[in-house]
Parts: C-alpha cells; structure tokens; sequence
C-alpha cells in the first residue's frame, strides 16, 4: 500500500488520537475494506486526494493537514470565501448489501458540507443542519471534526478567488435565507437534487429574488449539500449586478425588496462561469463513482453485465433507496436502458435532476480528465483540531 505524499507544515499527533473512533496510525486513516463486488476484498486509500497543487496527478495520493482552533487560528489564512468543506468520518461505514450499505457507498466518508466564507477576519462555515441553520467560525467547532476543504478552479487557477465572487456569494448567502428539508430518514442523503443547468437554476435565483425576506420562495426540499452547492452556483452564475438581474428581469425586485437589507448591486457585467461546474449525478453515476473509489474504476456495465451480480444488486439498493415508492416499478426499466444505451448519465423516468452528495467534491477532486475551458475542485487540505495535530520536523 502506497503513503500519500504529505504537504504543509503539520501531521497528526497519533499520541493524541488515542480514544473514540479515531484511528490509530495513518493506514487505519486512510485505507478502507473494498466490497467484494470483483471477487475479492482489498485495502483501499478512500481518503486522500489524487492530484498535486499544480494539477498533475499522484497515483500515491496527497494529504495535507490544517488546524483549526484558538490561540493561533491557522485554518483562517488556508481558505478562502467560496471554498467546501466536507465532513468526513475517521472510518468508513461497512458496505453490506442492504439499504444501510448502500447509503454508506453513497456517502462514500462524507456526511455533510458547508460553504466556507470569510466575515470578521475569520473563516466561517455555514449550512443547513436539518431543521437549524448554523453559521459558525471554524475554530469552534467540537474538537472531533474532520473536514476535507476543496476549491473551484481551472486552467488559469482558482476562479472564485475576487472580491466580487465575495460579494456574490455573500448577498446568495443572505438571499437563500428561507428553506425546508426533506424527512431526516433513510433518503436524506439521497434527496433529488433541484437544477443540473444555468436554466434551471435561474428558476431557483427569480423564487428567491421575487419575495421579501424571510418568506418562502417556494422551492423544493434542501439538504445541507444541496443549500450550499446551489448558493456557490448563484454566485459564479448570477452575480448580483445590474446587467444579471436585467437578464433576469429582477433588477426591480431586487430594488423593491432586497436593496434596503443586501446594499447596491455588485459591479460585474458578466458571470464567473456560463453554466454549473458538474452536474449532479444520475442514479448509475453515483454508483459509479463508488466504483471509482474502492473496485479500481471498474466499468459498471461490466459489473452489470459479465455476471456482475452484486453490482446489479447494488445499483439496485441505491436506486431503491433514492426513489419513493412510486418510482420502485421504473427501477429495472432504468437498468435496462442504461445497459442498452450504454449511457450512465441518464435519468430515472419523471424523476428529478440527480443526486448531491457531500461525497461528490472527493469524486471531482479524484476525476483525472482536466481539459481545457474545464474547471474541477482543488484539494485544500483536511482540517483537524489543533491539540490533534503537531508541526512536520
């Protein structure tokens, strides 16, 4: 098993790590059981990131580790407004096959996200915590949180680095001020996702901006990955300028309704990106990206077709957990075109757009293909309380 190249200024203090569910040594941290989905178990690296700072991929894997907590408050000087924090657990769930297992392959080691941002010359995090909204600075939180932070860029760097991105981000922060979330059940992590397009978030952008605070825009359910994925895409794609909102035809609710609490408009005449940085996942997707990460990104077609029984099961388990009773009959209707199209990217009949998960930033970071005019998430680091961690010698 390969160690992951280690980056910046501090490891884990394994003295410290003695008690709960921490592990024990970094193997313990970072490998994981595959499922026997191929015929066999093996150790697999489910932690790290996969590419270098400067973009280049390493197979071996990188890991770099920040504090966060008083006196010195390191994370503040690591991430920037825009950036996501996904929580992750010290150890991964066991894949069994049933609902819970296929839950736990979803979620891969990530259980929630928060949208980073800077206010009072620190580093904040806010999100949707079920039926609460908390915004908090990093350096308080309970000391057994783990984040792995990821940040948007592309050929020319970072993207969401200006003040104007800030600003944007800032006011879709404040304008997404009114929510409801799904049943906290079984499906919470697995809750359709609402826009895949610039059309279709621009539905969600005109129902926030067409009613006064505090009142309900009339959207569908949010779950904490969902609120914060769609306020980071309303700031790259709807900067809240003159020229945005007149394309909009909300610069005169923006004026009637928001101005007096948000301020004047941002200055900036066209958008961060034309269109969303991924789209969320379709049903066969997701299992591929379980795929991706613990069976060596072995094609589910193939697990699906040459005697792939438990792959079947599995995307089976995933679906059924994803879709409300109702859907249950387009289930194999969906396997068999997907198997006949070969198209892993399409939908289920009637169903909503796909799927977010906070595992999702980990599988984009792990995504090789980094083409022109793409723009992917860059790993940052993965946040750990201070007494946990100690300075490199």
């Amino acid at each position: 098993m390969a160690t992951p190249i280690m980056r910046g200024d501090w490891t884990i203090n394994w003295s410290a790590c003695s008690s709960g569910n921490m592990p024990h040594n970094l193997d313990e941290l970072i490998y994981a059981t595959s499922p026997d989905i191929l015929g066999q178990s093996v150790q697999v690296d489910d932690f790290s990131a996969r590419h270098n700072a400067d973009g280049s991929i390493c197979q071996q894997g990188v890991l770099e580790f920040i504090p966060y907590g008083q006196p010195d408050d390191v994370i503040t000087s690591h991430v920037l407004d825009g950036d996501i924090a996904v929580y992750v657990t010290p150890k991964p769930s066991p894949f069994a096959n049933n609902r819970d297992g296929a839950i736990a392959a979803v979620k891969q080691r990530g259980w929630h996200a928060e949208l980073c941002h800077k206010k009072n010359l620190r580093a904040w995090n806010a999100s949707v915590w079920t039926d609460v909204f908390k915004d908090r600075p990093i350096s308080d939180l309970s000391g057994g949180e783990m984040l792995s932070i990821y940040r948007i860029a592309g050929p020319t760097g970072p993207i969401a680095q200006s003040e104007t991105f800030c600003q944007s981000l800032h006011i879709w922060m404040r304008l997404y001020d009114s929510y409801v979330v799904p049943p906290v059940d079984f499906r919470w992590y697995l809750d359709p996702a609402d826009f895949s397009s610039r059309d279709s978030l621009s539905r969600i952008a005109k129902a926030l901006l067409s009613r006064p605070a505090g009142s309900s825009p009339g959207l569908s359910p949010v779950t904490c990955v969902q609120w914060v994925y769609t306020v980071f895409c309303l700031a790259l794609l709807f900067p809240p300028s003159e020229p945005i909102l007149k394309d909009l035809s909300m610069l005169d609710s923006y004026g009637n309704l928001w101005q007096s609490s948000l301020g004047d408009l941002i200055k900036q005449d066209k958008p961060f990106l034309q269109e969303v940085p991924f789209k969320p996942y379709s049903p066969a997707q997701m299992v591929q990206a379980f795929l991706n990460t613990y069976c060596g990104g072995v094609d589910l077609l193939f697990c699906m077709q040459a005697g792939g029984v438990t792959g079947r099961a599995t995307l089976e388990q995933i679906i059924q957990g994803a879709c409300p009773p109702e859907y249950q009959p387009l289930i194999q209707a969906y396997l068999k075109r997907v198997q006949e199209t070969h198209d892993p990217t399409i939908q289920l009949d009637e169903a909503p757009h796909g799927f977010l998960m906070p595992s999702c930033f980990f599988c984009e970071e792990r995504k090789e293909q980094r083409g022109d005019g793409m723009c992917w998430f860059d790993y940052v680091g993965t946040a750990m309380q201070t007494g946990l961690l100690t300075r490199r010698t």
